[in-house]
């Protein structure tokens, strides 16, 4: 707008100054009549603040939920169908309430909406956010974009696990599973001892029948449990020869019993971790970053969409601290911040899940041996109860009882941040009381643990609801001093013997000090003292440990001077050298070998020995041995001793009896692997990693704990090419499952090259055939496919008419077991054009090779000339080849050397 002011000028000196002041502001006062308050729009701007209408795209965080028909106004947006919007933003709980608050003209937020490329934020600063009490939106006018937000009340927690116990067995199949391990020891001048522990599984999906036994040297057979077992969908039923197994008692021993056992299975929750540690819940209003951090270290992080979210805190740290939560969005803008008290207790019982259990039984003698058990005088019935009463602390109720006594123990555990603590308190019928604590005290830069208990009993005590150790106390101490650890350990024990006679064991008080000297990638230096106090026993002692390592050995080099006072002149101070040297794995052809040697002098005694490891597909020994000699008058010997233990399993399987696995199994996978030569071998991946192998043709033990779910597939290793199927597949073991998995592995070839044609251009859109498989030539001839690995053939085909066979016999196989060469590359080959072939005439062509790539074969003859009684034209090198009437072929590989298949047949030469 351009106003003009009409104003006499007067060039009076005096009035100069208002002259310019008022030509100055004359246009302004003039103008102002113009911009009048007013709550209407200016007269031609009508249509800028009158409502329109559009449609909008609908996001809920950074998700597309719909498109919608809206009603524009200037500080407000309304939605024709809100019911559908709502009905589109996931995990609402209330619909009717989110499309209610959608409903009518709805204040769009346009103020804001993050401008200039700005990422949204809250806080101060915020923008992109909004916190609505049920649900709102944030309208741009700019990208037309509604995006919708939901109060965290109105969303439904997403699932960690909406699964919530274990799979069922993969197999229902009858499974059998023969654990065997065996340990001896002696002295080579004295005898031995030897024993065969054998753990027997007889299943059929989730039911197993249970055996432990064992065989002693000079003892014979003992049988030490027999029972059946279910174990499922949270509940675990067991009735036989069983030892009981309960929990919240803390003077009361298992026993061995002839009973039935009933309670929570904790092994078929799947989200058992996860309860028995603080529940995390956040809230993200757009797909962003949730990060978690203790002492300010990174413990976890997850990518969400936006809702509400529990996290899976399973692979936190146990015990009880703060932790830091970091929401952040998808630009890396910080959204909240908060810290929280967390707790992860092994030993508090899993929020909302109670764990009891009942069981009962006629008890056993523990010395007795032999396959049948023998019965005691004693009916024993035990049962518990425990659930935790909030974030920080849980409960423990267990009872017991026999014909003559009873008793009832309760216990609590409180856990905080630096101080755990765990009381329980025991009462009989007999006026038998306990009391037991137990603490933990964690700072800065030290750790106390400490451990008292006392029974009191005031009749002949109960053998089976109580043993011999009445008494004890144990505290532990260690904190971190001039860039050490200073500990410090005491020991009292006392046992009451059946007369009810309380006798208490020495006292034992021990401090250490220990401190990295030096340090480098390759070595280390350590120091270390320690003084031990045993009633009149003290003993010091002070060393020095160097340390070498690298990629395959580790060695020890150790000094100590020690000094023992027993009292009165008895005292002696010694000092002993030793060396050790120990050397990681080594593959020694299906197995791994490790082990280590040591040796030690000291004034008037010396030792040496070592140990060795072998673990396989078939099982894994040890053995070790030892010589020490010592030529004190008091304590003169020289002794030889030797140990040794195996371990393997026995399966039987489809009328197969299978052995192996490098340790003892429970439950345990057979693989085989079908089609392939014995001399391949594969990887088995268990849950991504390495956990044994398998060769082909034969079947192999991969033991596995039960109670799991394991994803499986083959990795194939080595030179051969093979199609196998490299799909996961899924596996749940229980107890003596032994599940099957057959993988066909077939052996292939790679043949590679180029085709020319006459003109010894590329020939391009021929087809090349292997077998089944078949490929078709580029612009350039170049060709690549795998053929299985006995086909010796390709045929070249042009639409249907075949152009030429190249054999590819000279790749044999030396043995059954053993493929020669798995990649062919043929290089340039040239075929000539044949225009028709019927059944009685063949047509087979010669391949262009490298002389190294060309074996001669046993079947074949070699001559610088063509033999008389063979009908062939001698040939120039390098040149094609063709048998009539027969579909062999002759190789001219280089100069002066042909090799032929023609069997007397007329031969002739394609130039």
């Amino acid at each position: 707008m351009i106003c003009q002011t009409h104003h006499r000028l007067l060039f009076s000196q005096h009035s100069l100054f208002f002259i310019v002041l008022w030509s100055l502001l004359a246009p302004v006062i003039a103008c102002a009549e113009l911009f009048v308050a007013s709550a209407s729009p200016p007269k031609g701007f009508e249509l800028l603040t009158e409502p329109w209408q559009t449609m909008v795209d609908v996001y809920y965080g950074s998700r597309y939920l719909v498109a919608a028909h809206a009603t524009i106004y200037p500080d407000a947006i309304e939605f024709s169908d809100p019911a559908a919007i709502a009905k589109a933003v996931p995990h609402v709980l209330n619909p009717v309430a989110v499309a209610a608050a959608l409903t009518g003209r709805i204040n769009s937020h346009t103020g804001q909406v993050c401008q200039n490329g700005q990422p949204a934020m809250a806080g101060e600063q915020s923008c992109g956010w909004i916190h609505p009490v049920i649900a709102g939106v944030i309208f741009d006018e700019q990208r037309f974009r509604a995006t919708v937000f939901v109060a965290p009340e109105y969303l439904e927690q997403s699932a960690l696990n909406r699964q919530r116990y274990l799979s069922p067995p993969t197999s229902m199949e009858p499974g059998f599973i023969q654990r065997l391990s065996l340990s001896s020891s002696g002295v080579w001048s004295e005898g031995s001892h030897t024993v065969l522990y054998g753990q027997t599984y007889l299943s059929k999906g989730a039911d197993d029948i249970e055996a432990s036994w064992d065989v002693a040297e000079g003892y014979g057979v003992h049988l030490s449990s027999l029972y059946i077992d279910r174990e499922y969908e949270g509940i675990d039923l067991r009735g036989g020869y069983q030892r009981t197994a309960g929990f919240g008692y803390s003077f009361t021993p298992d026993q061995p019993i002839i009973g039935v056992h009933l309670g929570t299975s904790e092994n078929t929750y799947l989200d058992l971790i996860q309860m028995r540690s603080t529940p995390l819940d956040v809230f993200l209003p757009s797909r962003g970053r949730v990060e978690i951090f203790k002492d300010g270290l990174l413990l976890q992080a997850w990518m969400l969409d936006a809702g509400s979210h529990p996290l899976n805190t399973s692979r936190f740290p146990s015990g009880a601290y703060e932790i830091t939560i970091k929401i952040l969005g998808e630009g890396n803008q910080l959204i909240s911040e908060e810290t929280r008290f967390f707790v992860n207790q092994a030993r508090l019982p899993p929020s909302g899940f109670p764990l009891w259990f009942v069981e009962g039984g006629r008890v056993t003698k523990e010395s007795q041996r032999g396959i049948k058990p023998e019965l005691s005088d004693f009916w024993l019935l035990r049962g518990g109860y425990t659930q935790r009463l909030g974030n920080r602390w849980g409960s423990v109720l267990a009872a017991a009882a026999t014909q003559q006594a009873g008793l009832v123990e309760t216990g609590i555990l409180w856990v905080s941040q630096y101080l755990n603590l765990s009381p329980s308190f025991l009462l009989s019928n007999r006026g038998d009381k306990g009391y037991r604590i137990d603490g933990q005290l964690t700072g800065t830069n030290f750790f106390i643990n400490a451990n008292y208990r006392k029974l009191t009993i005031h009749h002949k005590p109960e053998p089976v609801l109580f043993g011999s150790n009445t008494e004890s106390f144990s505290t532990s101490a260690n904190t971190r001093l001039w860039n050490g650890v200073l500990q410090y350990r005491y020991l009292r024990i006392g046992n009451t013997s059946l007369s009810g006679k309380l006798e208490h064991q020495p006292e034992q008080h021990t401090v250490s000090y220990s401190r990295t000297l030096l340090q480098d990638r390759s070595f280390q230096l350590e120091g270390r003292i320690e003084a031990m106090i045993v009633a009149d026993d003290r003993r010091l002692f002070g060393g020095l440990n160097f340390r070498l390592r690298n990629d395959r050995f580790q060695q020890a080099f150790i000094a100590q001077v020690s000094r023992q006072d027993s009292g009165g002149s008895d005292r002696e101070t010694s000092a002993k050298g030793s060396y050790d040297i120990s050397f990681n794995e080594i593959k020694t052809g299906d197995g791994r070998l490790s082990g280590h040697g040591w040796g030690s002098v000291e004034k008037e005694q010396w030792g040496t020995g070592g140990t060795l490891n072998y673990m396989s597909m078939q099982g894994s020994i040890n053995g070790s041995v030892s010589y020490s000699k010592s030529t004190r008058s008091s304590n003169e010997y020289a002794a030889k001793s030797w140990a040794v233990g195996a371990v393997t399993n026995l399966s039987y399987k489809d009328g197969h009896i299978i052995f192996g696995g490098d340790f003892a199994a429970n439950s345990m996978l057979v693989v085989q692997v079908n089609d392939a030569p014995k001399s391949s071998e594969f990887q088995v991946l268990v849950n991504d990693q390495v956990r044994g192998r398998a060769r082909g043709g034969l079947a192999s033990i991969i033991p596995l704990a039960p109670f799991q779910s394991y994803r499986i597939r083959l990795q194939a290793v080595g030179t051969g090419l093979f199609n196998y199927d490299d799909n996961e597949r899924e596996v749940t073991l229980y107890p003596g499952n032994v599940v099957l998995q057959s993988f066909s592995a077939h052996p292939v070839k790679l043949v590679f090259g180029q085709l020319l044609d006459k003109s010894e251009q590329p020939w391009a859109g021929v087809s090349v055939c292997g077998g089944d498989n078949c490929v078709v030539t580029d612009d350039f001839g170049i060709y690549q496919l795998e053929i299985p690995a006995n086909k010796e053939q390709l045929s070249f085909k042009q639409g249907k008419q075949v152009v030429g066979i190249v054999n590819l016999d000279y790749v044999v196989e030396t043995n059954k077991n053993e493929i020669l060469r798995p990649i062919v590359n043929l290089g340039s080959t040239q075929l000539n054009a044949v225009r028709s072939i019927n059944k009685n005439e063949g047509v087979s062509l010669g391949t262009l090779v490298e002389e190294s790539q060309l074996p001669v074969p046993d079947n074949r003859k070699t001559s610088e000339k063509t033999p008389k009684d063979q009908k062939c034209h001698s040939i120039r090198p390098l040149e094609l080849y063709v048998c009539a009437h027969h579909p062999a072929v002759t190789y001219s590989l280089f100069p002066g050397k042909t090799f032929w298949k023609c069997a007397g047949i007329r031969c002739s030469s394609q130039q």
